[in-house]
C-alpha cells in the first residue's frame, strides 16, 4: 500500500478534467488544467453534483498537489471533528497562487 497516492482515484473523463473518486466509484473531487494570465496549473474542487455548490480547494501547480490537497478533505470528512486537513494541506502543498484572485464560477465553468 505504500506505493498508492490520492493521484490514483483521479479519473480523466476529458481532457485537462479529472473527477477523484472513492472506492464505491462515487466522486469526492474535481480538478481542472487551467491557465491564469500565463501559468499553467490544476483547479481543485470538492465535488459536488451542481457546479455552484462546489467548494474550492484550490491551486496547483502539479496534478499530484491537486489530487493530495482534494483526498485530505476527504479523509477529513470521514475523520472525527478537529482533524487538521487545512495546516496539512499548507505545509505540503503551497497554493499556486491565492485563492482572492479567484475567477468568477461562470468564468471558469
Amino acid at each position: 500500500m505504500a506505493d498508492w497516492h490520492p493521484i490514483m482515484a483521479a479519473e480523466e473523463y476529458q481532457p485537462g478534467h479529472w473527477v477523484m473518486l472513492d472506492a464505491f466509484r462515487k466522486p469526492y473531487g474535481l480538478i481542472v488544467f487551467v491557465r491564469r494570465g500565463d501559468a499553467l496549473g490544476y483547479r481543485a474542487d470538492r465535488w459536488a453534483q451542481d457546479s455552484a455548490d462546489r467548494e474550492l480547494v484550490g491551486y496547483y501547480r502539479t496534478l499530484r498537489g491537486a489530487c493530495s490537497a482534494i483526498h485530505t478533505y476527504f479523509i477529513a470528512d470521514h475523520s472525527p471533528k478537529g482533524h487538521p486537513a487545512d495546516s496539512i494541506i499548507e505545509r505540503r502543498y503551497p497554493e499556486w497562487t491565492t485563492t482572492a484572485n479567484t475567477p468568477l464560477r461562470t468564468e471558469r465553468d
